[in-house]
């Protein structure tokens, strides 16, 4: 918990190119080499981590204790203490604009180690969509992670499996596997390095589309 972001905090990071980028391997005492992975060219993505009392219609989530600037207008609320990590939703200066799970969304329970389990189940209903996941996250594994710029050793890998099934208000419906692959130290509060596959089908009517796709984020503390 003592990782849990603070007021002032910035988190930083920069999309990798998906060629040759592969989840994690599971278990004790691993190396991880992500020492040549590539920066895709998109510019660096910067949030910054503001008190309740500047987040626009803060009243809205009672129960929020931090908020992140996404910029333009939209800031992320959450929830996190020294048993949980939690997301409550959105927040806009147009209160239409705001929206609120019905059951947050928690990454994960604190303390969390290798070894410790954290499911979760969360519930949005929207206008023009209800969304109904489950998400669990494992202490997957631990070792030393090479990045471009360090090799940092003691990282706990997380792995994130999360399942969701949004319904709209046409009658399509989409569904969601998610398994993302984050990696964690003392080094930082944020995580060093993530990568994620992600598969959606869309079923509207008889007509069923898959589209499968993969993704990497790197964060600034040791890149670029």
């Amino acid at each position: 918990s003592s990782d849990n972001p603070v007021p002032g905090d910035v988190q930083s990071f920069v999309d990798l190119d998906s060629t040759g980028l592969l989840l994690g391997s599971s278990g004790t005492s691993q190396t991880w080499n992500y020492s040549t992975v590539t920066i895709n060219g998109n510019p660096l993505v910067t949030s910054t981590f503001v008190p309740m009392s500047s987040v626009p219609n803060n009243f809205a989530f009672p129960g929020g204790t931090i908020g992140i600037d996404e910029g333009f207008g939209n800031y992320g609320v959450l929830s996190n203490t020294a048993s949980k990590f939690e997301y409550l939703g959105y927040a806009n200066a147009v209160l239409s604009n705001c929206w609120m799970y019905s059951d947050p969304f928690k990454p994960y329970s604190l303390p969390f180690t290798y070894g410790s389990t954290s499911p979760d189940t969360y519930l949005l209903i929207q206008s023009t969509n209800t969304t109904v996941g489950t998400f669990t996250t494992y202490g997957d594994g631990t070792g030393t992670l090479a990045l471009p710029t360090a090799t940092i050793s003691n990282v706990l890998k997380l792995r994130y499996v999360q399942y969701e099934s949004d319904t709209t208000s046409t009658g399509s419906i989409l569904n969601f596997t998610v398994t993302m692959d984050q990696f964690r130290a003392s080094v930082s509060k944020f995580p060093l390095i993530e990568v994620q596959t992600f598969t959606m089908v869309v079923t509207t009517g008889t007509n069923v589309t898959t589209t499968y796709n993969k993704t990497g984020r790197i964060y600034s503390t040791y890149y670029p």
